[in-house]
């Protein structure tokens, strides 16, 4: 086409128009490439909003492969000469936390070069993102003072606080996360123990956000000292636990702002795996929120991830639903062409090494671990996985 006529040529292109060529790579699913031309960018000279647009969207894509510390170095070059208290910094900041929990939660390789089981116990799961928490909670305390100071810009800070919040919940969810049990809830035994992590107080907040974060992390260190955190020691009484967190830093969400899907969906899900009655309305309510979602240009990693949503939100209505017969049927229609839209999704992505962020376990997974876990969530619900089925016959 012309650009790639003018980069023949060696003509200059402007750098909007090199960026805006990186995004529509991106959308189109060359990551790869939009990365490459969003590096060569970044050493031409830019005006500072657009290096700053540069740097956001490399990390961003960079995470999307797996190259978490050249993401976080890049959200890092990102945040120089913005004010503590800026908005956008308290953006990258929470990127940082979620992409160092990426590197964190993903799954060391075996001998055979693929991810080997996952094993670590909640506790140990805990400990692993106890840093990211500490840091987040004092996010969220800043974002919250931000907005009700606000006098303009308003959206965006409402935006940020809900993002805190959705990467906090996601941070406990991933603790609860248990593989042998992606769709049915916590067994009804297991006490819903209430001790609340502690928090950054507003009184507290004329201090540096790194005194802040030290100060967060010797709260938690004296949480684990009490009683309250001793009575965690069984797995599923922690899982409980950690459900309990995200659904507390949910609802406060819910209180203050309108619900994206993202903080929807979380809440529902802590109401599901804790057998809260009102898990079937909040799972209506997230299902009409991906719905509006769908309307929007995406690539195709984040298709598939909304996809995958829809498939929970239907197998957990499908549980929810036992006894009404009609309904079942209706929701085992929709488990299934949710599950062929997200393999459609994942089958566009073409070849490279993007990942797709996984609703059930709030981390970034390989396609083929993507293609799993849908398969897994059929087989749970007891539903006949075609694709499988077809495979099979195949090698017969």
């Amino acid at each position: 086409g012309l650009e790639g006529s003018l980069d023949f040529q060696e003509v200059d292109i402007q750098p909007y128009t090199k960026f805006v060529r990186a995004m529509n790579r991106f959308i189109h699913d060359e990551t790869e490439l939009a990365i490459r031309e969003l590096q060569r960018a970044n050493h031409d000279r830019q005006p500072e909003e657009l290096h700053r647009f540069s740097l956001y969207w490399l990390g961003y894509m960079l995470t999307t492969v797996s190259h978490y510390e050249d993401a976080i170095r890049a959200f890092k070059r990102d945040e120089i000469g913005l004010p503590k208290e800026d908005v956008e910094r308290l953006q990258l900041e929470r990127m940082i936390a979620e992409t160092e929990f990426f590197k964190r939660a993903r799954l060391p390789l075996g001998a055979d070069g693929k991810p080997a089981a996952e094993t670590r116990s909640p506790h140990e799961r805990f400990e692993e993102v106890a840093p990211m928490l500490a840091t987040l909670s004092v996010l969220a305390a800043q974002a919250r003072k931000l907005e009700e100071s606000a006098l303009e810009d308003g959206d965006a800070k409402t935006h940020t606080c809900l993002e805190i919040a959705q990467t906090r919940a996601d941070l406990y969810s991933w603790i609860a996360y248990d593989p042998k049990r992606l769709d049915s809830p916590l067994p009804v035994d297991s006490p819903h123990t209430k001790p609340a992590m502690p928090e950054i107080g507003p009184e507290q907040l004329g201090e540096d956000s790194e005194q802040l974060v030290l100060r967060q992390a010797k709260a938690v260190e004296a949480f684990k000292a009490t009683e309250d955190w001793r009575a965690l020691a069984e797995p599923n009484h922690f899982r409980a636990w950690a459900l309990r967190q995200a659904q507390a830093i949910c609802e406060d969400q819910r209180k203050h702002h309108k619900l994206n899907f993202y903080v929807a969906f979380a809440l529902a899900e802590c109401y599901f795996m804790l057998n809260d009655d009102a898990a079937q309305e909040t799972f209506k309510e997230a299902e009409r929120l991906l719905v509006a979602e769908h309307g929007e240009e995406r690539e195709r990693r984040t298709k598939a991830t909304l996809e995958q949503g829809l498939v929970i939100c239907h197998s957990r209505l499908l549980f929810l639903r036992q006894k009404d017969e009609v309904q079942k049927r209706t929701e085992i229609q929709l488990i299934m062409r949710a599950v062929l839209e997200a393999r459609q999704a994942v089958n566009d992505m073409g070849r490279g090494n993007v990942t797709v962020f996984s609703l059930i376990q709030r981390r970034n997974l390989s396609r083929e671990d993507f293609g799993k876990e849908l398969h897994a969530i059929l087989e749970e619900e007891g539903l006949e996985d075609d694709e499988v089925k077809e495979d099979e016959e195949g090698d017969a």
